[in-house]
């Protein structure tokens, strides 16, 4: 335990020797204007555009817009884009709920309070909790019905329909958990109410104003189109870094003896090209973004060096792999749930795989 600390402590100094507490703000500002115009002009394209196959390259670049834009506030929402937590707050409430419609406050809850404290732990973290559509764990498997275990069995054939509705799912359970919470005497009034009214002004934008000059079908369509890819662009970014089977999905007892291994063994790092990195800000580096959240992406490259290492001093796995491999692991780990660990360092309990042929033993 003093082993690890040293190394923990010795991390954190080489952190604060390298400068990477330092954050580019100007930077991070000017990427999200890339990704705010990409966004914007795909859309403008595809208004000007008279065949579907240009309509559909411009729908393409309006979601890897919108993936930046997602990308660039989610630094935003750990407060690693400014030293001001006012304009850290404003840029998510811009980028997640303004613009692409989520709740920054359902997000905070989600993400921030739960999916970072506990990562993948079995029914904790709802990231990895998918039941009834999917299910990620043979012990899920095996406490199902007769019927849903058969469906179980070929769930991977549902999965480009259940991905589709990524989008729509996040802005259903935000909307309801946003009006409960302002129900709620005991809420952050002035919260709430921010991500009430940028959540208004995403609708009026994105459906009632285009709606005053276009066929109210084309404008739904144009909507429901952008949240069906923007969905499947999230699973693509988000999926691989958690749902491969090299990251277990915990039991959780043993979670709070030692939270930097938890959250180093459920994440996995892919590599991207510079267009894609450009486009993730830093969600591909996942060891290192849940080791140190505040710390801005633009450092997550050189830092990875020095959490290998740590890595390596203490015995830990550190997952990097090519983003085809990670995509290629998650579609294994659905198709062929893993049975909850109970032991963070070895995995024990992945050994074993669900084929559909039997309820897996307990």
């Amino acid at each position: 335990m003093m082993d690890k600390k040293l190394r923990l402590a010795e991390l954190r100094a080489q952190i604060n020797a390298a400068g990477f507490n330092c954050r580019p703000t100007t930077r991070l500002l000017l990427e999200l204007s890339v990704h705010v115009t990409l966004l914007f002009l795909g859309i403008v394209f595809y208004l000007l555009s008279d065949s579907l196959l240009a309509k559909l390259a411009s729908l393409i670049l309006s979601t890897a817009g919108a993936v930046g834009v997602g990308s660039n506030t989610h630094t935003s929402s750990h407060n690693a884009t400014s030293h001001r937590l006012w304009l850290n707050r404003a840029l998510t409430y811009f980028g997640f709920t303004f613009l692409l419609g989520l709740s920054t406050t359902y997000w905070a809850r989600k993400h921030l309070a739960i999916h970072h404290q506990f990562p993948n732990v079995y029914h904790v973290d709802s990231d990895i909790d998918l039941e009834p559509w999917l299910a990620l764990t043979a012990d899920d498997i095996g406490a199902a019905s007769p019927f849903m275990r058969t469906y179980y069995r070929y769930q991977i054939l549902a999965l480009p329909f259940l991905v589709a509705f990524i989008v729509f799912n996040m802005q259903i359970s935000g909307l309801r958990f946003l009006l409960a919470s302002l129900r709620s005497p005991n809420a952050d009034r002035m919260r709430f109410t921010i991500d009430a009214l940028a959540l208004s002004a995403h609708y009026v934008v994105w459906l009632l104003i285009p709606s005053l000059v276009l066929p109210v079908s084309e404008v739904v369509l144009l909507y429901a189109a952008r949240c069906v890819l923007l969905s499947y662009a999230m699973f693509a970014v988000l999926a691989p870094a958690h749902f491969p089977q090299q990251a277990p999905i915990l039991s959780g007892e043993h979670v709070e003896q030692d939270r930097t291994l938890a959250q180093i063994v459920t994440a996995i790092d892919f590599k991207l090209g510079w267009v894609g990195s450009f486009l993730c800000s830093g969600l591909n580096y996942q060891i290192e973004h849940h080791l140190f959240p505040a710390i801005s992406p633009t450092h997550y490259p050189a830092l990875s060096a020095i959490v290998r290492r740590f890595c390596a001093d203490l015995g830990y796995p550190y997952h990097s792999i090519p983003w085809t491999e990670a995509l290629a692991d998650t579609l294994r780990a659905i198709n062929e749930p893993q049975r909850v660990s109970r032991n963070m360092l070895t995995g024990e309990g992945n050994a074993e795989r669900f084929d559909g042929s039997a309820i897996p033993n307990e």
